[in-house]
Order: C-alpha cells, then sequence, then structure tokens
C-alpha cells in the first residue's frame, strides 16, 4: 500500500509540474501572439526603401537561392538554399572534423515574396527545427581504411567521388568509423518571420534581432498560437484539480499504510 500511495503521490506531483510549464508556455504564447498582432505586415519591397526600418515586422517570403541558383549538398545531394557538412573520426584529441558551408552571407539566407527579398538570420532558422520541413538533418556513420574506397552510393562516398573528404580522415592502419552529419535548409519553402530588421553596410536588410521565425502563413501561425493558449488554459484549470487529488490519495494511502 506504501508503494501504490508513493506511486499517486508522484503522479500528483507530475500533474502539478506540468501546470507550472503550461503557465510558462501561456504566458510566452501570449506575448508572442501580442508581437504578431502589433507588427507591422511587410513586405520585402517596402523594407528596401530609404526610410527608417519599423521596430518590428512580420515578413512571409519562400527561401530563395542567391545568384547561383539552387544548391546540391555534397553528401546526400540534396536541393537546397543553404548546407553545412561536417565530418568528424573519433573523439578527444584526435579528432579530425572537416566543415563544408555553402552561403553567402555564411549567416543568414534569403527569402522573397516577389517584390524582393531579404536576409533571414540562420540562427532564427535553427529555431524553427526539422519537423516543419525547412530543415533537415541528415546522418551516416561509415567504416573506411587507408587504401580501400568507400562504400559506393554512401553520403562519404559522394565526398571521396568530388575530392572533398580530407586524406587525413583515414587511419593509417586497420579501420576507421567516419560519422557524417549533414543540415540543409530547403528550396522554395513558405516561412513567415517576426524580427525587428536592420539595415546592412551594402543596403541588404536582415531579419534576426529579438525575432522567431515559422515554416507556413501569418495567420496559421496566429491560428496555432491561439490553440496552444487555448490547450494550456484547460491544463492549467484542469491537472491541480487531478493533481491535488492524486496528491491526496496517496498521502491517504501512505497514513494508513503506516498505521
Amino acid at each position: 500500500m506504501i508503494v501504490a500511495g508513493s506511486l499517486f503521490f508522484f503522479l500528483g506531483f507530475c500533474f502539478v509540474g506540468v501546470t507550472v510549464i503550461s503557465i510558462g508556455l501561456r504566458w510566452s504564447d501570449g506575448r508572442l501572439l501580442r508581437r504578431l498582432r502589433a507588427a507591422t505586415r511587410s513586405s520585402c519591397a517596402d523594407l528596401a526603401g530609404p526610410g527608417p526600418l519599423p521596430r518590428a515586422v512580420l515578413v512571409t517570403g519562400r527561401t530563395a537561392a542567391g545568384e547561383g541558383g539552387a544548391l546540391r549538398s555534397p553528401a546526400f545531394d540534396t536541393v537546397c538554399v543553404w548546407y553545412d557538412t561536417e565530418v568528424s573520426t573519433g573523439g578527444g584529441d584526435d579528432q579530425v572534423v572537416r566543415h563544408l558551408h555553402r552561403s553567402e552571407p555564411a549567416d543568414a539566407i534569403q527569402i522573397a515574396d516577389g517584390t524582393g527579398s531579404v536576409l533571414v538570420d540562420l540562427r532564427l532558422i535553427r529555431q524553427v527545427g526539422t519537423v516543419e520541413r525547412l530543415r533537415r538533418v541528415r546522418t551516416e556513420t561509415t567504416s573506411v581504411s587507408r587504401d580501400d574506397a568507400a562504400r559506393s552510393g554512401s553520403g562519404i562516398g559522394r565526398l571521396e567521388a568530388a575530392g572533398l573528404l580530407p586524406d587525413s580522415t583515414r587511419p593509417l592502419r586497420g579501420r576507421r568509423n567516419l560519422d557524417l552529419r549533414e543540415d540543409t535548409i530547403a528550396a522554395e519553402l513558405e516561412i513567415s518571420v517576426l524580427a525587428r530588421p536592420r539595415r546592412a553596410p551594402r543596403g541588404a536588410v536582415t531579419l534576426g534581432r529579438k525575432g522567431q521565425a515559422t515554416a507556413g502563413a501569418p495567420d496559421a501561425w496566429i491560428a496555432k498560437v491561439e490553440a496552444d493558449r487555448v490547450t494550456s488554459r484547460w491544463i492549467i484549470v484542469v491537472f491541480p484539480l487531478i493533481g491535488a487529488a492524486l496528491t491526496a490519495a496517496g498521502l491517504g494511502l501512505i497514513w494508513v499504510a503506516a498505521s
């Protein structure tokens, strides 16, 4: 009975903990919702003029490639507007890492809406995560030796064929596992960015200061935040009651068992 009581008490504590987390998330979502509604909805052309920039803007566009056109990532041949390919061996002092970046500038990507284009800070894109199809992270581990070619069709094999695999990644003898990680940002996907714009020295506008981004249109973004707030409100109302009931039941069982 003491075990059952302890379990009930623990479950009650978990419900209370979820409630506390939901309160924080509801506050955060409320702040985001106010910012989304108050922000100026701007086109890329609106930001290209010589006048002062708004304090916060909401811009929607599609991820666009630079002047050279869409890129293809070297390891997995993924069509994208940016990639980061990393090959590493082992760990500790013997680790060898090779990064292959393709982005200009290296810390931003471009979005376009038909009226023009703006740059988006890469840190905002990384916040979106990989679940919204905007970013894709692929990994692979391949065993190589000094003389044998990497497995045909593998990401490591493609890097080797393109002359991008450093000779230092191969062991002097025996075999070694090479860990490959490739992070890509897809082309032609709609993205909405809420951020403070800033003008770069050469006139380009970058979105990134105190910003957030999501895949899709702004109205869908607002609807999702509103739905999340409804869910968190119900959790805040219901979960404390369940938590209190479970905690009381647990303490009751423990008291009975100890009597």
